[in-house]
């Protein structure tokens, strides 16, 4: 299908909050069939047609649209009395609540008008040219010329007619939906659909917001150390620099950077949310320096790989929190969920979310309840969550800002996301032994720490051959438009690829390398 379908981002003017686009958010596949038939059944009375008045407009929608007469002035953009009424039925469609496995034979069976379980050309090309108009209408979007998607749905239909019968069947459109990535890339531009774009596009935009304000406002530090004290940073990825660079350098901001940059960005966080939020981040400095955390000696200065872990599990309430309340229902901790885990939550799930993390039990979770619970299990995991490391890695290596990765920005992006993750955990080992006060244990862990960064330094060449063969792998896979760049939605799109990836150089690294 080509580019026709790839809109750009900064095309998209979805509104969150729009009334119209709220009513079609709610709609069930139930309120969709008590519409449907009611049309039917005006079919029945009057014949056939596929425009409706105002009067019909209301009497088929009125179910679905809380003021049927603002939806229908949407639809009658030219002001003819008129509205086709398949561009509502696909909008409804592509919005309601229901995956998307759910809503394809719904389109499929809207445009199978002769009730012959295959889809024409013809029908095809009426699919695609309402679907279209309708979702553009939605979102106030000018549409691609009747011309142009006459011609891609002719283009479209030979490839998905792979039997060459003359006719499309609900498995052969299943099959192009949900694997044709332009077709998907389009219609996350549009709904929420199963990747819940809207929600995730806003989660990154605002984490890309918050971390290159830090970046703005950073300082280098060669190591931190707590206030009034000479205890020296963990072991750190100092032999991933280059020859030049003796010693590991890192960004930092002070703490009040940090609650200024988060205050900024996000202006209706509470004073006590973002006091919360900066003691996190000098907690969390302490417990990495092999302290532990003492009230009056705590850091003064945040690196960024710390900034981004706290940041972003709060990030994700915010986008989460639709109502602006600072409490998440169930709807909105699904959503959460969603972002975090990159996979839509079982409802079981969700509620046992809400009952563990609900202190207060009063049915809602807070914002201080999340973020101790995420800092807590990333804590016990020992890195960032991939999301947030993919995010930090476009804001490290993306250093021009243009939201798009060289091959060479990529491979340096890479090294940290594959290796810190070792030195993490061996770090983490020696820190609990040192908490349990065993000094035999305590002192093997640290050697066993110090022997892996040795292992990891000895080997960098072949360490740095293998991760750049996967920069070029990545490259190869994610750069769609040939540009020789893989930009931002293009990596985006592609995390669990990304992640499988990435863990698979990682388990062959420990097994293979450093043996």
């Amino acid at each position: 299908m080509g580019n026709a379908l790839a809109m750009q981002p900064s095309q998209i003017i979805i509104q969150e909050d729009d009334p119209l686009l709220r009513d079609y958010k709610k709609a069930s596949v139930n309120d969709y069939y008590a519409a449907k038939d009611k049309f039917d059944t005006l079919q029945a009375t009057v014949g056939d047609k596929m425009t409706v008045a105002s009067d019909e407009f209301d009497e088929i929608f009125s179910l679905i649209c809380q003021d049927p007469s603002e939806h229908f002035e949407l639809f009658d953009c030219w002001e003819i009395g008129k509205v086709d009424v398949m561009e509502v039925f696909a909008v409804v469609i592509v919005y309601c609540k229901a995956p998307i496995e759910t809503k394809i034979p719904l389109l499929f069976d809207l445009f199978d008008f002769d009730h012959s379980h295959e889809i024409s050309q013809y029908e095809l090309v009426l699919l695609m040219l309402c679907t279209t108009r309708g979702l553009c209408k939605a979102v106030g979007l000018d549409r691609p010329g009747t011309d142009e998607l006459e011609e891609l749905a002719n283009l479209a239909f030979g490839s998905i007619d792979r039997d060459r019968s003359g006719a499309i069947s609900l498995h052969e459109f299943s099959d192009w939906a949900l694997h044709e990535p332009n077709l998907l890339l389009y219609l996350k531009r549009f709904a929420s659909t199963r990747l819940i774009y809207e929600n995730q596009l806003q989660h990154d935009t605002l984490l890309k917001q918050l971390c290159d304000s830090f970046v703005q406002f950073a300082i280098q530090v060669e190591h931190l150390t707590l206030e009034g004290s000479e205890t020296s940073s963990p072991p750190q990825l100092s032999f991933l620099a280059s020859s030049s660079q003796k010693q590991q350098q890192q960004l930092a901001c002070s703490t009040g950077t940090c609650k200024e940059v988060i205050r900024r960005h996000c202006p209706h966080t509470e004073e006590r949310e973002a006091e919360y939020l900066v003691h996190a981040m000098q907690t969390t400095m302490a417990q990495r320096s092999g302290a532990v955390p003492d009230a009056l000696m705590l850091p003064q200065m945040v690196t960024m790989d710390v900034f981004c872990l706290i940041a972003a599990s709060y990030v994700a309430f915010i986008v989460a929190d639709e109502d602006k309340e600072h409490m998440l229902n169930l709807d909105e901790l699904k959503i959460l969920l969603w972002l975090i885990r990159g996979k839509e939550p079982l409802p079981s799930i969700v509620d046992s979310y809400m009952k563990s993390l609900d202190w207060d039990h009063n049915g809602m979770l807070s914002a201080l309840e999340w973020v101790t619970f995420a800092i807590e299990n990333d804590s016990r995991t020992g890195t960032l969550s991939f999301p947030t490391q993919v995010q930090l890695l476009f804001t490290n290596a993306d250093r021009n800002g243009d939201a798009m990765l060289t091959l060479q920005e990529l491979c340096n992006g890479l090294k940290p996301m594959v290796l810190q993750s070792m030195l993490t955990e061996a770090q983490q080992r020696q820190h609990q032994t040192q908490q349990k006060d065993e000094v035999r244990e305590a002192a093997n862990a640290k050697v066993a720490s110090l022997a892996l960064e040795k292992q990891l330094q000895t080997h960098g060449d072949t360490i740095h051959g293998l991760i750049t063969g996967l920069a070029n792998e990545l490259m190869l896979a994610l750069d769609k438009n040939q540009s020789h760049r893989i930009e931002w939605y293009e990596f985006r799109q592609q995390l669990d690829y990304l992640e499988i990836r990435v863990s698979q150089m990682k388990r062959y690294i420990q097994d293979f390398v450093l043996l």
